[in-house]
């Protein structure tokens, strides 16, 4: 790409990636990935030449910052719940801790190469930003963009079409065709036409493969009942921060898989499988069982922080839930004498 070699195994290793979290056909992966690198490549010699760069302590506040508006979207993508679409910024940043002091080599690369994309994908960012930020119409352009395209004028013009003139009236030579062809060589070209012939073979477990992978999850089903840290336990067997997600779900939610009644009725903590799940070995745990209300009444005190010092908006709130919490004023009160928005007076009451 661009005259430099594309390594095989880091393409090879992007392939496998992409089509774990993907489901289209492998040809389809291959060419996005493929895609995805052009792309990658061209804009990484662009960024370099012009100096753009992102700091490590940048790559820190795009992952972990309390303020969600500055995460990356590439971390809310991998990290966000699949199911609700919400973001805790404390997953992402247990995920880290586990990886960098738990974690093995494996763990280690895969948090190197997040940081290395979410770093990647902000300097294209801020290249973006300078591109749209360069580009200026001149006055006197717009102008005459503006009279070019509203500027009226009036015409007369005769045509006569080729096909209203008999064919024998116009007598054209052998040397007439040679001379036209080779005056218009460019318009005769065709490009080079290949054939191709292939076979696709399948790729189907054997049974042996079958009672590995069993004996497997037959282990890691035993040592997930014992697990000191749900979570930590499902990222280090997985490699995938994302598989990780403590949800609640109703008995419609769960209806299709094979082990949706016994769900109900079990035991909180109880480890079910290995079984099979739409084609994949599968073991769950059941974390918890309880009624949840369908909605919530909820309150808050909004501050904006845009174009204000950030920290001492955060002391601010900080000194005001000691206050509430010390009975020194209520929350309603809070609300009503510091709330920016249409809760103002109201109490901070945002409804159900």
């Amino acid at each position: 790409i661009n005259g430099k070699a594309i390594d095989i195994q880091e393409f090879q290793k992007a392939v496998s990636n992409s089509s774990q979290n993907s489901q289209a056909s492998g040809f389809q992966v291959v060419d996005n990935v493929w895609n995805q690198f052009i792309n990658n490549k061209l804009l990484t010699d662009e960024v370099e030449a012009l100096g753009i760069s992102v700091s490590s302590a940048e790559v820190d506040e795009l992952m972990t910052s309390e303020d969600q508006r500055f995460i990356s979207p590439f971390v809310r993508q991998i990290f966000g719940d699949q199911q609700t679409g919400q973001f805790d910024v404390a997953r992402v940043r247990e995920y880290i801790q586990q990886v960098e002091s738990q974690g093995d080599a494996t763990q280690k690369q895969q948090l190197k190469d997040i940081r290395e994309e979410v770093a990647l994908q902000q300097k294209v960012a801020k290249y973006n930003n300078m591109v749209r930020k360069g580009i200026y119409t001149p006055t006197w352009m717009a102008d005459r963009e503006y009279k070019s395209s509203s500027a009226m004028m009036e015409l007369a013009f005769a045509f006569v079409p080729y096909a209203n003139i008999n064919d024998n009236d116009v007598k054209v030579e052998d040397t007439d065709l040679k001379a036209y062809i080779k005056a218009n060589e460019k318009d005769f070209e065709k490009e080079p036409t290949v054939g191709l012939e292939f076979v696709v073979f399948d790729v189907v477990a054997t049974q042996a493969d079958k009672d590995a992978l069993n004996a497997k999850m037959l282990e890691i089903a035993s040592k997930f009942k014992n697990a000191a840290s749900d979570s930590a336990f499902v990222v280090q067997n997985t490699g995938k921060p994302e598989a990780w997600g403590k949800n609640y779900f109703t008995r419609d939610q769960v209806a299709s898989s094979p082990i949706a009644d016994s769900l109900f009725s079990a035991a909180v903590g109880t480890v079910f499988g290995p079984y099979d799940d739409a084609g994949q070995a599968t073991v769950t745990k059941l974390l918890g069982r309880q009624a949840i209300p369908d909605s919530v009444r909820a309150r808050h005190i909004l501050l904006p922080i845009q174009g204000a010092d950030r920290q001492a908006v955060y002391n601010k709130l900080d000194s005001v839930k000691n206050a509430i919490k010390a009975g020194k004023t209520t929350f309603a009160q809070a609300a009503d004498s510091m709330g920016t928005d249409g809760t103002k007076g109201k109490g901070g009451d945002l409804g159900f």
